[in-house]
């Protein structure tokens, strides 16, 4: 009997636990197996991401940004502008000692005048040797520069622009409609960006600013020309450069203007201006007391006209140009055209 019992309880047990496991949810075969995406090849990555920065990130770079940035592109281009400044500010403090003769000199017009205003800057930018200098990373830099500085000018006149407030601005592109990025941060983060890159010491030495608005002066217009030389990629930026500002005084001044042939006659003239100037030792408009004449622009043959009237001194020139652009009226003093100043400087020369 006992053992009957305890048979018929084993069974018991048996067939509930049959019913329990027939009650469990049926998994299928499939979930075994992951559904996540497969993950993408780092070749892939490293790929889009120097489609992203550009390729002077190197391949190696790009895998070891995206590693340290657990794959993920944007917090990669993060950890590599992160990395590029931290080892320029490291290659900044390894150079600054160093002398830095060398460079360019770089002009910007963003206003030229004649008609409205007059809007323009010219910089120094010192870097270590002349191969760096003929750079395309330091001619960009150079003409950002140069821009920032005249399109933050606010104060009116011909002026020296206080280095450590253009270093601390921030930095314009020039080029806005290039394909690469305009340049971020201030001033002095993108020399010292550069610093990183080509491994020289590279300096701001100085920069002036010109900003005129003759508007208020029905009878005035302002007109400023920037030349250097030996031009670098373009006329605004070589080892000499300058500005110079010519006035045009008129009771019709409105009218020449708008004389057709007229605006390009003035910018003939004005270039002419901004090569002889540089191409002579040019001081000064006019003779001072104890200076040697042909140092004054005035006292110059106009040589870089190259055509009629070249054999004329400048200040005789311009007063025939005027006449026969009908600046100068008969009989009225002080009409015509005048060169008002101009900035002048050489790469390295005596502060």
């Amino acid at each position: 009997m006992f053992d009957l019992a305890a048979r018929r309880a084993d069974l018991a047990v048996r067939r509930g636990l049959l019913v329990a496991h027939r009650a469990l949810p049926v998994v299928a075969a499939a979930r075994l197996y992951s559904t996540a995406p497969p993950r993408t090849p780092l070749a892939e990555l490293v790929a889009a991401l120097r489609s992203v920065v550009g390729d002077k990130v190197s391949p190696t770079q790009a895998a070891e940004a995206l590693l340290a940035s657990n794959r993920h592109i944007p917090d990669a281009v993060d950890w590599l502008r992160s990395n590029r400044a931290t080892k320029a500010a490291k290659k900044a403090a390894k150079v600054a000692n160093r002398i830095a003769s060398d460079g360019l000199i770089g002009a910007a017009v963003l206003a030229p005048g004649a008609p409205g205003s007059v809007r323009a800057a010219l910089v120094e930018l010192s870097c270590e040797t002349d191969f760096v200098a003929r750079n395309d990373l330091f001619g960009t830099l150079l003409a950002d520069i140069a821009h920032t500085a005249a399109f933050l000018a606010d104060a009116p006149g011909a002026q020296p622009v206080p280095l450590d407030t253009l270093l601390g601005a921030p930095l314009l592109a020039r080029d806005t409609g290039a394909s690469t990025p305009a340049p971020s941060g201030t001033v002095a983060a993108a020399i010292q960006d550069l610093i990183g890159r080509v491994g020289e010491k590279v300096a701001l030495r100085r920069a002036h600013s010109v900003l005129y608005d003759p508007r208020a002066d029905s009878q005035l217009a302002l007109r400023v020309a920037a030349r250097a030389h030996p031009s670098v990629g373009d006329n605004t930026q070589g080892r000499i450069g300058c500005l110079a500002l010519a006035a045009l005084k008129s009771s019709r001044v409105s009218a020449v203007l708008a004389a057709p042939g007229f605006q390009a006659d003035l910018e003939k003239l004005m270039g002419a201006l901004g090569r002889q100037i540089i191409g002579f030792p040019t001081e000064s408009v006019r003779v001072r007391e104890g200076q040697e004449p042909e140092a004054a622009l005035y006292a110059q043959p106009f040589a870089m006209w190259g055509g009629e009237g070249s054999d004329l001194g400048v200040r005789a020139f311009l007063d025939k140009w005027a006449r026969e652009h009908d600046v100068a009226e008969e009989g009225e003093e002080g009409t015509g055209v005048e060169v008002v100043e101009f900035v002048k400087w050489t790469v390295g020369e005596p502060l």
